[in-house]
């Protein structure tokens, strides 16, 4: 009896020894979590912003005319490339529209907003539109308020 009572006794104490373990590994994670949970970085996040030169080397873009001006497309493609961007395509848009905008086709923001610095327009004119099948990063549409931009502003 006394070996059976030592053996119960060894098999206790491994028990013991291991929910003991168990317990301390869960109290560790636990305190771990608060402790990441409790210290994660207060400050905003803040867009990353690329380098010019970087951005403007891999943004393609499109040029729609959206005015009855013949060569409108041509003379801002021409503005863009000198400014490092890859005009792919300039062509008509589907119907006239009063104000220029940009649409962004692929969610790139930072790339859709460095056009409109570029091209003069206010970030509340870009409209995003993700098509994958023009594989290009945006189109500018230039309106009726072409005179407003910034190709024609300095050229006055």
């Amino acid at each position: 009896m006394k070996r059976k009572n030592k053996k119960q006794k060894k098999g206790n104490v491994f028990l013991s020894i291991t929910v003991f373990t168990v317990i301390l590994i869960v109290i560790i994670l636990l305190i771990s979590l608060i402790f990441r949970i409790s210290n994660l970085d207060k400050t905003p996040i803040t867009e990353y912003k690329k380098p010019k030169a970087e951005l403007t080397s891999s943004i393609q873009v499109s040029v729609l005319n959206a005015t009855e001006v013949q060569g409108l497309a041509g003379k801002i493609r021409d503005y863009l490339r000198a400014k490092n961007f890859d005009v792919v395509e300039i062509g008509n848009f589907d119907k006239g529209v009063q104000k220029s905008f940009i649409i962004d086709r692929v969610g790139d923001t930072l790339a859709s907003r460095h056009l409109a610095e570029i091209i003069g327009l206010p970030d509340s004119m870009i409209v995003v539109k993700i098509d994958s099948s023009y594989f290009l990063k945006a189109s500018l549409v230039v309106g009726n308020d072409y005179k407003n931009l910034s190709l024609f502003k300095n050229s006055d």
